[in-house]
């Protein structure tokens, strides 16, 4: 029995001494970035075992913080230590730009920094001219990690400009000479790897100085929010799993309860490494807003109905196919065809159904942390129009 006993000692020693688990870990190659950022993004893999660590899955995280354009990952001889080499992309980008027509000179220029600080924090400021549109605006983010640092996200915007009123057949209703002040602050905690909440407050107003058919507005909500995420990067593209809910509760100066309740699904799966295929869909759900203060198709990620409609209800769902044409050493360039559905509620209270096919082109920066660029185009079938769309991670 001693005899046995000691065997078993011996083989659970041997074991335990075997199991090596990740004592250090080092970044080399960083410029902007600070290294105690970079220690909270990769502390989750602190003390695993090196026999269990998936280097892709590092690979994966360090792609989705949009920071480098060059990742190495590997484990020391002795299974002790991660090793981590990189190369930074160009985060600051400033973007000018003007033109003339025929209502005269328009110019501006948006400053953005997306490692802010060398802790990827999101930094954008910026305006635009033109004789009959001016804005300013202010964004400042923060990322959350998990047990390492809650995140927060601000914005202030302030515009002066004609809003414009459409309905579905792109008829204008209405022109109003207005102001628009934005103001937004939210907390985001993320309580596991995958899963985060988030809770803001926003404020909206328009200040109209004389118009028989609209008044000045203001309102002002709570927003909660909570997300699910997955993420996998396979040489091509980083593709995304998610689904969220999002709420808004609050009042405005014309004393009424106004809300909204959002449910959104995104999934993207690799079908081979240069081809993906995309699903997103939306439902969202207002209740009281303000005629100029209420959802548009920015809101629910569609290109089918004009940019100027806006509705309490809408629900729209978007399938695509992506395929990556051209991947260079500074950027890859993909084409996608896509089939797109839309109920929204009219002006009348009834509900309107749009469906129409699409396609673009997509740019993904390499050398320089960018959001993607697209554009597209649509046609709306029941409506018999053309629909364009483009963004740079945020759509207009």
């Amino acid at each position: 029995m001693r005899k046995f006993l000691l065997i078993l000692f011996f083989f659970a020693e041997v074991f335990f001494l075997s199991a090596e688990t990740i004592e250090s870990i080092s970044v080399s190659g960083l410029k902007r970035t600070k290294d105690s950022y970079m220690q909270k993004v990769l502390a989750r893999f602190a003390g695993m075992e090196s026999s269990s660590l998936d280097l892709h899955e590092v690979e994966t995280l360090l792609q989705a913080e949009g920071l480098f354009s060059e990742i190495a990952v590997n484990v020391s001889d002795d299974g002790k230590a991660l090793f981590v080499e990189v190369k930074e992309k160009w985060s600051i980008i400033p973007l000018p730009f003007a033109s003339y027509t025929n209502e005269g000179f328009m110019g501006g220029l948006i400053l953005m920094d997306n490692n802010a600080f060398g802790v990827r924090n999101t930094l954008m400021i910026g305006g635009v001219y033109a004789p009959s549109y001016q804005t300013v605006m202010l964004r400042l983010q923060r990322p959350a990690i998990f047990q390492k640092q809650l995140g927060y996200s601000s914005f202030l915007s302030y515009n002066k400009k004609k809003v414009s009123i459409d309905d579905l057949d792109e008829e204008n209703l209405y022109k109003i000479d207005s102001h628009k002040l934005n103001a937004e602050f939210a907390l985001e905690k993320k309580l596991s790897q995958n899963f985060s909440v988030s809770l803001g407050a926003k404020y909206a107003g328009f200040i109209i100085p004389d118009d028989p058919n609209f008044d000045s507005v203001h309102q002002w909500v709570f927003a909660p929010a909570a997300k699910y995420a997955l993420a996998d990067w396979n040489g091509y593209f980083l593709s995304e799993k998610y689904i969220e809910a999002k709420g808004e509760a609050g009042g405005s100066s014309e004393k009424e309860l106004v809300s909204q309740v959002m449910l959104h699904a995104f999934f993207q799966q690799p079908l081979v490494p240069r081809l993906r295929l995309t699903f997103d869909g939306f439902i969202s759900l207002e209740s009281h807003k303000n005629l100029l203060l209420r959802q548009t198709r920015q809101n629910v990620s569609n290109t089918l109905l004009p940019t100027n409609f806006h509705s309490q209800s809408m629900a729209a769902a978007d399938t695509s196919l992506e395929g990556a044409v051209l991947k260079l050493s500074v950027m890859t360039l993909s084409l996608y065809a896509s089939y797109q559905l839309i109920a929204a509620e009219d002006y009348d209270g009834k509900t309107a159904f749009c469906h129409g096919p699409g396609g673009g082109l997509k740019v993904y920066l390499q050398k320089i942390n960018f959001p993607a660029c697209s554009l597209g185009v649509y046609y709306n079938v029941p409506r018999g129009y053309v629909q364009f769309g483009a963004s740079i991670g945020v759509s207009f």
